[in-house]
């Protein structure tokens, strides 16, 4: 009988112990996948918390090693926070190696347009030539994306190539290229991106007094 007590007392300790560390939140989460943590930081830098997208890519690249593709689409996701920064000529730094065997296509394509996005910037800024080759990078990051029938991608590949227009003071082409991103994003029920294109529409309009 003291046997059986003493098991039922030891049981209720250990229940109760769980109880209390998954109330104070104590019990270790699952640890999150590589594409899981890439996920995390995309949506973190479309939210603006650069802090924690650029956290997200940080621990990815070191729980990549070893894995030179997986690992190179976390530097990605690291050169578009520096983007998001308007740190410009860090991120091209990152992007100036070619990626490795195995990376994805996303990855690739990624890496294309946020180079094409950030030599453009730069060279707006300084009044001196892109230290790449803007419109050739930016059409090869749409042929990709177009390949993989991703709209998101293509769409944003588009908007990112409308605000360099922008950027170069060409406001007509910028118009023509930003509403044909408005008219994908709301063919593919991109509401978010949509708002982003039409923010960059509206920004045009302030430029050249139009409203």
């Amino acid at each position: 009988m003291t046997g059986l007590v003493s098991l039922v007392g030891s049981r209720t300790r250990i229940w109760t112990f769980f109880a209390v560390a998954i109330s104070s939140g104590c019990v270790p989460s699952q640890v999150p996948s590589l594409d899981a943590l890439g996920t995390q930081g995309y949506a973190l830098l479309e939210e603006g918390d650069l802090v924690d997208a650029m956290r997200r890519a940080e621990e990815g690249r070191r729980r990549a090693a070893g894995d030179a593709a997986a690992a190179w689409s976390f530097l990605v996701l690291q050169a578009e926070v520096h983007t998001a920064r308007r740190e410009m000529a860090q991120a091209l730094d990152i992007l100036m190696d070619p990626p490795p065997a195995g990376a994805t296509a996303t990855a690739r394509t990624r890496a294309l347009m946020t180079a094409a996005f950030a030599g453009c910037y730069m060279a707006a800024g300084s009044a001196a030539h892109s230290p790449v080759d803007s419109d050739s990078l930016f059409r090869e990051a749409s042929n990709i994306a177009l390949a993989l029938n991703a709209a998101l991608l293509s769409d944003e590949v588009e908007l990112r190539r409308g605000m360099c227009l922008i950027y170069q003071k060409n406001y007509p082409a910028a118009e023509v290229t930003l509403q044909a991103a408005l008219r994908a994003t709301r063919a593919h029920g991109l509401e978010h991106l949509e708002a982003r294109v039409m923010g960059t529409l509206g920004l045009i309009r302030l430029r050249t007094s139009r409203f």
